[in-house]
């Protein structure tokens, strides 16, 4: 069963990638980190949602020509299909900060070296994927949740 479709912004600057942090009281991934972003709502792209989200969430604003690269998602679990897009920026306007202190417990710069745990397995993998050039990526974690 496909669940809500979701996007996310890969902000990075230099080697390092911000990542939030859920809170406790997220539906999915309670406590796990992932890129900023969210559900995208009927009748927006992919693309508008990310610029939306990010805005809600951090307080930052793309543009669309700020957009590197992005990547398709499909993760399998048990509960359901997800559908993710997540575009790559390195330039944006303002500073980020977690805007959402009662959904987000946190808001980190990371290098890939020392992404924390637990993060979201198919936002990882995806990525991994696209700075392998990749413009898709399928996670089948139907044995996790």
């Amino acid at each position: 069963m496909p669940l809500p479709e979701f996007c996310g912004v890969i902000l990075r600057h230099g080697s390092h990638y911000l990542l939030i942090q859920r809170g406790g009281n997220a539906k999915y991934w309670p406590f796990y980190w992932w890129f900023p972003g969210g559900k995208i709502e009927t009748g927006e792209s992919a693309l508008e949602a990310a610029i939306r989200e990010i805005r809600e969430e951090i307080g930052v604003w793309i543009h669309r020509e700020a957009i590197i690269d992005s990547i398709e998602i499909e993760a399998k679990y048990i509960d359901g299909d997800r559908k993710n897009t997540l575009f790559l920026v390195e330039m944006w306007d303002g500073t980020p900060e977690n805007l959402e202190p009662k959904i987000h417990k946190d808001c980190k710069w990371f290098t890939l070296d020392e992404f924390p745990s637990p993060m979201i397995p198919h936002i990882h993998g995806g990525l991994l994927a696209l700075l392998e050039w990749k413009s898709r990526y399928v996670y089948d974690g139907k044995w996790e949740l």
